[in-house]
């Protein structure tokens, strides 16, 4: 086999493994094209500030390295860094960097060189978008009555007012403000509608805030899923067998994909011999 033919062999192999990582389901959140990086420090006071603005740093450009083509925007705010990030397959991979990140390492503003541990939490969701809520016009149940209030003769002798009632959810909508009973009830379905949308998203950021806060725990430094030890050169993945990587080069972003590549396949793995599961 020549060299061209061995690499284009190597190449359509590189593609079949890709294809199968990615398109391999593990849950519903895969689905996910746009996320959202949550960095706060821990234990540690300014220490975990510092690292967490090398984090920051390391998200941006490891993503962009994962994608050439993808799109990040950092907003900082006090003990919080948010990292918004769009591409193809990027939260099938980024999703793993949730939780407790611990850094081992010479503190920058002790005078005395000691060697200090601190941690970052890093939470990994899926960005909110608000969306339409769709209504079945067969969940629907409509009510006219004689409206009560002022409006003059056809207010009250005619059943202009309207009550509607979405079935599943129980939320009842009444409108009387005009005369026409058509009005009324147009007006209703868009209080409704309202409504509907309100609850819908109240309970996707409830779902978020569980997951978050599933995430991160308690910023212990048992709680760890990785180690960054500077000292010794070594970023260390707690929750896949103990694969050590490179500080610095982990840190600058380069073997972030690596990380995650490793982690997606494990999951993978695990889910076929536990079909189950």
């Amino acid at each position: 086999m020549s060299d061209v033919d061995f690499a284009e062999t190597m190449e359509k192999l590189a593609d079949l493994e890709d294809n199968f990582l990615f398109s391999f389901p593990i849950d519903q959140n895969d689905q996910v094209k746009m996320g959202l990086i949550e960095l706060r420090p821990g234990i540690g006071g300014e220490e975990a500030s510092l690292f967490a603005a090398e984090m920051r740093d390391m998200y941006v450009k490891g993503i962009n390295l994962i994608d050439k083509h993808s799109r990040v925007e950092v907003q900082g705010e006090q003990n919080l860094t948010k990292i918004r990030f769009e591409g193809v397959n990027l939260f099938k991979l980024i999703r793993f960097e949730a939780g407790v990140h611990r850094v081992q390492r010479k503190s920058l503003t002790d005078d005395y060189d000691r060697i200090h541990t601190s941690t970052v939490t890093v939470a990994v969701l899926p960005e909110i978008q608000k969306e339409c809520y769709l209504i079945d016009p067969k969940d629907l149940r409509f009510e006219s009555f004689r409206s009560s209030g002022p409006g003059g003769q056809n207010a009250n002798v005619s059943n202009s007012a309207v009550r509607v009632t979405h079935i599943p959810s129980g939320i009842t909508v009444v409108n009387q403000e005009e005369r026409n009973n058509s009005v009324n009830k147009e007006k209703a379905i868009k209080i409704l509608q309202q409504k509907l949308e309100d609850s819908q998203q109240r309970s996707v950021l409830d779902s978020v805030s569980t997951l978050r806060k599933s995430q991160v725990k308690m910023a212990q430094r048992s709680e760890k899923i990785r180690t960054y030890n500077e000292p010794q050169n070594r970023v260390t993945d707690h929750d896949d067998q103990n694969i050590q990587y490179p500080f610095r080069r982990f840190i600058e972003g380069e073997l972030l994909e690596a990380s995650l590549r490793t982690k997606r396949w494990k999951i993978i793995m695990e889910l076929l011999d536990n079909p189950r599961r």
